[in-house]
């Protein structure tokens, strides 16, 4: 039986850029996995307003709690040194679920792809910055 293991980032080989059919094909299966959980992020976004306008933190709802648990687990385990602040992984996180709920209607493919051609041409595409 295998077990698996968890690399640590100086095990973990160097990312490759990829070429453009797998950035489209990578766009396709984003979108169609937001299609498949639309509902679940329409609730979550739904969640988010209300707590906003209550003016309570995002993770009082669970279901947000949730999410943004396992995104900051995912995110630092998979992407490069150093880790951003909890406060800035938590903003990235709650901005990234808003657009999905956009990915995952009728044409969110079209959209997505747009959004990263251009930001793409963005001196500072891909980057978390503090304010």
């Amino acid at each position: 039986m295998a077990t698996a293991t968890v690399k640590s980032s100086a095990q973990r080989p160097r990312p490759q850029k990829l070429d453009i059919e797998e950035a489209r094909a990578l766009v396709l299966v984003v979108c169609r996995l937001a299609t498949d959980h639309h509902e679940k992020i329409r609730l979550a976004v739904a969640k988010l307003e209300a707590l906003t306008a209550a003016g309570e933190p995002p993770h009082r709802a669970a279901l947000l709690g949730d999410y943004m648990d396992n995104f900051n687990n995912m995110y630092c385990d998979r992407m490069a040194e150093p880790t951003p602040t909890t406060d800035l992984l938590t903003q990235l996180a709650l901005r990234l679920l808003i657009d999905l709920l956009f990915y995952s209607s009728p044409g969110g493919d079209r959209q997505l792809w747009l959004a990263l051609l251009d930001r793409s041409h963005t001196p500072s595409s891909g980057t978390l910055t503090q304010h």
